[in-house]
């Protein structure tokens, strides 16, 4: 080692590929140089090589690009081959999206409808027991009457809905109940 700096006249290194190569592993390639040779050593300082001084030939654009700018932001979060692929993902995203917003739209009142539905299902059974007390004897109405009770305590168990429809839920609790104290009086008449 000489006792003091001395400048050395040297070449330069160059990286040469064929214009066929593929864009994508120019980019892998000179990912791995720069790891390989980013250490300081006893001709080069940090971070030297590769580098876009003193080039006279044309330079890839992608190899432009990466010494430029360096990793992509998705190349930062994710490895490599997770990075590309996403890339090539954003053109279908335009059309991804479009397709998207008709789907969304049509997702909420889908979710409505499955939530009420829980609800509404239960009318059936209330509706034709209403319809049936028409004309019953006592015995009758104190049988269906249990059988109100079992399905008020059925619905109870087995309905549950979110905060926001639970004016839904207590209004067929109400028309039941409402069934329910119709066959009390009736009862009570006989």
């Amino acid at each position: 080692m000489p006792s003091r700096d001395i400048k050395l006249l040297s070449t330069t290194a160059t990286l040469v590929v064929n214009k066929d190569f593929s864009d994508e592993l120019i980019r892998i390639f000179l990912k791995k140089v720069k790891e390989v040779h980013k250490r300081k050593s006893l001709f080069e300082a940090e971070n030297q090589f590769p580098n876009i001084n003193n080039i006279e030939i044309d330079m890839n654009e992608e190899a432009f690009r990466y010494f430029t700018y360096g990793d992509t932001f998705l190349e930062k979060i994710f490895p490599y081959w997770i990075a590309s692929n996403l890339d090539r993902l954003k053109i279908l995203l335009i059309p991804l999206l479009t397709l998207m917003i008709p789907l969304f739209k049509g997702v909420f009142p889908l979710y409505r409808w499955s939530i009420r539905s829980k609800i509404y299902r239960w009318y059936d059974e209330v509706q034709d027991l209403d319809l049936s007390l028409e004309g019953l004897s006592k015995e009758e109405l104190v049988e269906k009457l249990k059988e109100l009770e079992k399905l008020k305590q059925e619905i109870k168990e087995e309905t549950k809905v979110p905060l926001s429809y639970m004016g839904e839920y207590y209004d067929l609790i109400m028309h039941l109940e409402l069934i329910i104290s119709k066959v009390n009086i009736k009862i009570s008449s006989n």
